[in-house]
């Protein structure tokens, strides 16, 4: 079980206990900078505004983490395809790029590394902040997805091989945020309670277990929803980060504003001594 990203854990409050496992951490509820050394990761983790977040860099042999802020110009580590543009932050941050689609059929994304992230023998922990723009309707309607896919072409449905993600298909599931883990093109789809509004910023969390499953947090509460089924892990499962607006009906701009990328994961044994 990876790290929990939800607020307030049910436990004990502490800002005594200072070392033990991942499920020992996670039975804590902390209080703001209570630090905690989790065994199960070596590596040290400190309570932040409801959430056990790592601190500092994480040694290389046991994980990695990556951070964007999506500062300056378009482009490395990232693949744009369609328009996407360095656009004015709208005052929660220090950058933000916009992904912006306005002919049917056709799609919009960022994309990075295709086929480089392997699930399966790690936990991994993925935060967007992102912002929504106008919805979908009948006329003007669209497909968004954030997190894990391996398909930056057109999808009606947005649709990986390969992914865990978040998406927001009108057509499919209203204007509530749906959640989907897909492996060789095999989806197991939830819908979601939380809804979708215009113009709103949103915190979408992805928590994958190594080969078990995967939750879903927005903004720090978690869809009823745990995928046990269909996580692509395997050595031809290979998928990695995309976030895309597919277009799939009129002739208006849709928009995804994305400010904020964090990723961390930790393996299961050490990559080197």
């Amino acid at each position: 079980m990876a790290v929990t990203i939800n607020a307030a854990v049910s436990g004990q409050t502490s800002d005594t206990d200072s070392s033990g496992t991942l499920t020992e951490m996670n039975a804590i509820t902390g209080v703001d900078g209570q630090e905690f050394f989790c065994t199960t990761y070596n590596h040290t983790f400190r309570w932040i505004n409801n959430r056990w977040f790592p601190v500092h860099g994480i040694d290389p042999r046991y994980g990695f983490m990556l951070q964007d802020d999506f500062l300056g110009t378009v482009g490395a580590p990232w693949t744009a395809a369609g328009t996407v543009n360095a656009t004015a932050v709208g005052g929660t941050g220090p950058g933000q790029w916009t992904i912006t689609q306005s002919t049917a059929s056709t799609r919009s994304c960022i994309i990075q590394n295709a086929g480089g992230i392997q699930l399966g023998s790690m936990d991994l922990y993925i935060e967007a902040v992102i912002r929504t723009g106008a919805l979908a309707t009948a006329s003007e309607d669209y497909c968004l997805t954030v997190g894990l896919n391996d398909n930056s072409a057109y999808n009606a449905n947005g649709a990986p091989t390969d992914g865990v993600y978040f998406q927001y298909n009108r057509a499919v599931t209203g204007d509530f945020w749906g959640t989907r883990t897909c492996s060789n093109s095999s989806v197991t789809a939830n819908t979601s309670t939380i809804a979708v509004a215009a113009s709103t910023a949103y915190r979408l969390g992805i928590v994958i277990s190594a080969a078990t499953d995967a939750k879903f947090f927005v903004n720090g509460v978690q869809t009823a929803d745990t995928h046990t089924a269909n996580l692509p892990t395997g050595a031809s499962r290979q998928t990695c980060l995309c976030l895309k607006i597919d277009k799939t009906a009129g002739t208006g701009a849709s928009e995804l504003f994305v400010d904020h990328l964090t990723v961390y994961g930790f393996f299961s044994s050490a990559r080197v001594s």
